[in-house]
């Protein structure tokens, strides 16, 4: 019924909806996703301070997996199918916890682009989310206007964009 009301022309409403849908899809997948972060965290002794940093860190969006490793005073986190890690929740879920964030490292798929300023950036879904990119400059350049999985450490500033000290670039 809704394709006789809607039809105008060669396509119908839900032809048209499918191929709506299906260049929403690729064109969001073609944006930066946080993908996997490792956190190392100050103060965290014992298998009460674990369950207390999990217990929060289950409260950052797009956070499935939490691996912590005690010994090293370490979260690994992965993030559910199709979603991204709030990356700038995470440092505040550990303080939460009453324990002292440190060096962070991510795995962030995207696409490299130059800014207005002519500076390499990882974009986000949508714009939202843009980090800098520093590090092998010439490394970086090889990839713009690629897919890509970029892994670094990712350097807080109270400002965004983060940036991304790039160690490893792949192609998606």
């Amino acid at each position: 019924m809704c394709d006789k009301i809607y039809r105008k022309g060669p396509f119908s409403f839900s032809t048209l909806f499918v191929a709506v849908s299906l260049l929403f899809v690729l064109l969001s997948s073609s944006y930066a996703e946080v993908k996997r972060v490792t956190i190392m965290i100050k103060g965290m002794a014992c298998p009460f301070c674990a369950y207390g940093v999990e217990k929060k860190l289950k409260r950052v969006k797009g956070v499935k997996g939490i691996d912590i490793d005690i010994q090293k005073g370490m979260a690994r986190l992965t993030a559910e199918e199709g979603q991204s890690i709030e990356i700038s929740q995470v440092p505040g879920a550990i303080e939460d916890a009453g324990f002292t964030p440190d060096r962070i490292t991510a795995t962030v798929t995207g696409r490299i682009e130059r800014n207005e300023k002519g500076n390499l950036i990882l974009k986000s879904r949508e714009g939202q989310r843009t980090f800098n990119l520093t590090g092998d400059r010439k490394l970086i350049e090889g990839y713009i206007g690629s897919d890509v999985a970029v892994t670094g450490e990712v350097i807080v500033q109270k400002e965004k964009p983060w940036t991304i000290n790039v160690e490893r670039v792949e192609k998606k």
